[in-house]
């Protein structure tokens, strides 16, 4: 026991000198030469320091460092000397801005494997990732910083252009020493998965000398083109539809039914059930819609067979996936000549095609909390983030974590158990519940309601799924006077047209509709409210079309080519009645 101590004394003395070496700042070295007419800083390598925190130290570019010292590139060590060039200004010169760079770590994906990837030292993965990393182990759908870009990037000289037809803008590229598929998307305002479909590469991984092919997405391109064309007499939908593996791998269709064995935590099958029961409404949609279920499941070949049997030249539409596991899976299939619509909380939209992202992505709703707090709450009061298991959860929770600090709020808490959660207390605090688990809801509530006995301390926020939580006491649940934060779609009950689908989705399945019927429903709307709008030219005017949603809160903001939802909304209950207040 005395070596273990002895051994624990040793350790946590190395990290707290390492802490210290990697937290000191960097002093403006008083070494300078001049060579061939310029003039250059000598820096000296210390422990814990990086190209970046060097770059920015001296207030120059990655680029401007790389340029004279080709060799630090591979890897800097203590010792080392860096020639910095000094660069001239009339007046005095801005700090160089930076872009974070992200990673979401994937299954089977190491320390290493990443470093590779992004072409960055293993030491500056752990370096910048340091609260993460903390546990000893990475976590799949962990978001690591692997590394930074300049915010304002010219276009490099060395690219060909290949295409005469300026709608189309194709370029080809060549990779560069050091840069990466991020670093490149970036600079082209696209996606790493646009490049990778463009130029069906194997992996994320590029090489110096490579030659891709880009695809340039051109400002107010779809402004000029849209002009109202002619209604369709038909459009044809592909509806990526999740199938329960146990049950059956094909979702099968007679006439208009479909058959399969409904269990109520299968309700994402709603969306499909919902598709089919507009299809027989007298609703008087402006063209004729049909559908095209393909079965999703989790064999990728099983999946691939399923899509092998879709005529592909005849699609006009595709819907879904509905569940980001099969993003990979459907991402090849999908290009310009569809109109893309999901549901995913994709962290960006693909500008380079018709994309309609109807869910605010995960920044957005974690920033809307966050700027609510900061406005209304006392910097000191202590704040409590619960979540689960659930790795989206954690990621919101962490996420929610560092905007708050980044404001002032020193004293966030992570909460994954009830007991964990606030009882007693003195001052104002702050409890934001991510969960969207039932059971796990109506514990909060329930333990938040009985153990605090003023609750006008209490600031709680929680989501807007929890009012159709059937497990929640509404006792409790509105003397607490929740926060409720709609960062997707709700039903008014007082819109007749809304009322009328759910009186037939409960006569037609015997069961309330679930978020998912709310999708489909909201996507049917949209659909035929752009068709009407701009006839056969719906795919060019897509962001031109100001839609405001029926069921669904949208915001719409445009990307490129693609629609992507930013609006988020925060409620406030009271006497049992919501009235939004941010």
């Amino acid at each position: 026991m005395k070596k273990i101590n002895q051994l624990f004394c040793i350790l946590m003395i190395f990290i707290i000198k390492f802490s210290i070496l990697n937290a000191q700042q960097i002093i403006i070295s008083t070494e300078i030469i001049e060579e061939n007419g310029k003039n250059f800083y000598i820096h000296t390598v210390e422990a814990g320091q990086t190209v970046y925190s060097i770059a920015k130290a001296y207030n120059v570019s990655l680029d401007d460092v790389y340029k004279h010292n080709e060799w630090a590139k591979e890897k800097i060590k203590p010792g080392e000397k860096l020639k910095i060039p000094i660069i001239k200004t009339e007046t005095t010169p801005k700090a160089v801005q930076y872009d974070t760079v992200f990673h979401i770590v994937k299954p089977k994906e190491t320390l290493y494997s990443i470093s590779k990837e992004y072409n960055v030292d293993i030491e500056d993965l752990r370096d910048w990732n340091k609260e993460i990393l903390a546990s000893g182990v990475l976590k799949v759908n962990d978001k690591i910083i692997v590394g930074f870009t300049e915010k304002k990037l010219t276009i490099p000289d060395d690219i060909q252009q290949i295409s005469k037809d300026v709608s189309t803008n194709i370029i080809n590229y060549k990779v560069k020493e050091g840069e990466t598929l991020y670093y490149i998307a970036k600079q082209f305002n696209t996606s790493i998965d646009s490049i990778v479909k463009w130029n069906k590469l194997p992996s994320h991984f590029v090489k110096s000398g490579q030659i891709l092919t880009l695809k340039l997405p051109i400002e107010d391109l779809n402004e000029k083109k849209c002009k109202k064309g002619h209604l369709p007499d038909k459009v044809k939908i592909i509806a990526f539809v999740p199938a329960i593996d146990e049950v059956t791998s094909e979702i099968k269709i007679s006439n208009t039914n479909i058959t399969i064995n409904y269990l109520k935590k299968y309700e994402f099958l709603q969306f499909y059930e919902t598709l089919l029961l507009l299809q027989n409404l007298p609703i008087d949609y402006v063209t004729t819609f049909e559908i095209i279920p393909v079965a999703q499941v989790k064999n990728k070949k099983e999946f691939e067979k399923n899509l092998a049997k879709v005529n592909w030249q005849d699609v006009d539409i595709v819907l879904g996936p509905l569940d980001d596991q099969f993003l990979s899976y459907t991402l090849p299939f999908i290009s310009d000549k569809f109109l893309w619509l999901h549901y995913l909380q994709k962290v960006d939209v693909d500008n380079a095609i018709p994309e309609v992202q109807f869910l605010s992505n995960i920044t957005e709703e974690m920033k809307r909390i966050a700027e609510y707090i900061t406005n209304n709450v006392k910097r000191e009061a202590p704040i409590y983030i619960f979540h689960t298991a659930d790795t989206i959860e954690k990621y919101n929770a962490r996420l929610l974590k560092q905007l708050l600090n980044k404001n002032g709020f020193n004293n966030v808490n992570f909460s994954n158990t009830i007991s964990s959660l606030p009882s007693g207390l003195r001052d104002q605090t702050v409890v934001v519940a991510l969960t969207l688990d039932e059971p796990t809801a109506g514990n909060i509530i329930r333990h938040l309601g009985t153990s605090i006995k003023d609750l006008s301390l209490l600031e709680f926020f929680c989501p807007s799924s929890w009012l159709y939580f059937d497990n929640l006491d509404f006792y409790f649940f509105n003397k607490i006077s929740p926060y409720l934060f709609f960062n997707n779609c709700y039903l008014d009950r007082k819109n007749k047209e809304i009322a009328n689908f759910v009186n037939e989705f409960i006569n037609s399945y015997n069961t309330f509709p679930s978020i998912y019927a709310i999708y489909a429903y909201e996507t049917m709307n949209f659909l035929n409210e752009l068709i009407g709008e701009y006839g056969d030219n719906y795919k060019n005017c897509l962001t031109s079309y100001d839609y405001r949603g029926t069921i669904c809160n949208c915001k719409f903001v445009k990307n490129g080519n693609a629609f992507a939802n930013n609006a988020v909304k925060i409620g406030k209950m009271k006497d049992y009645k919501i009235e939004i207040i941010y």
